[in-house]
């Protein structure tokens, strides 16, 4: 399998908003939940020490899906592969197919939530649009990829 377009690398470039997003995140519902399980504890109050708990599980159930996302994540393409976030290369010819993963984004309107590079081997890497400052040029490449390209609703 040739490499598309030009034999120059393409990185993959992260969006720092999704990191500022999660820093503010942290900093807001870790320090509040601590202070509603440490005020929960001392006046034996299960609705703070609950309401605390759920702020801390639910930012590390976030900060757990996002950095499984990236590590899923593509670091960049060049001549002699598919350089993945979570180390290693994986080369052209083991792709097996592109896969759009579509989803609703309002009531009315569909958008792109994944694009899915597949390997011959069962696994797969994300090119996440929101997470990806670049998207449109990488997106542009993975177009180009002699491999089965398709579309999937989100839904399954």
């Amino acid at each position: 399998m040739s490499v598309p377009l030009n034999a120059q690398r393409l990185d993959v470039r992260e969006s720092k908003l999704t990191k500022i997003l999660m820093i503010l995140l942290g900093v807001f519902f870790v320090p509040i939940g601590i202070v509603f399980i440490f005020n929960g504890i001392q006046g034996g109050k299960v609705v703070p020490l609950g309401l605390g708990a759920a702020l801390i599980l639910t930012f590390v159930v976030i900060f757990f899906l996002m950095t499984r996302a990236t590590s899923k994540g593509v670091k960049y393409f060049s001549e002699s592969g598919i350089g993945l976030a979570g180390g290693g290369e994986i080369a052209y010819s083991e792709l097996r197919s592109v896969v759009d993963t579509i989803a609703m984004r309002s009531a009315t309107k569909k958008g792109l939530w994944r694009t899915e590079l597949r390997f011959k081997d069962g696994s797969a890497a994300w090119l996440i649009p929101n997470k990806i400052s670049n998207f449109d040029e990488v997106h542009a490449f993975v177009r180009g990829l002699p491999c089965e390209q398709s579309q999937e609703d989100a839904r399954g």
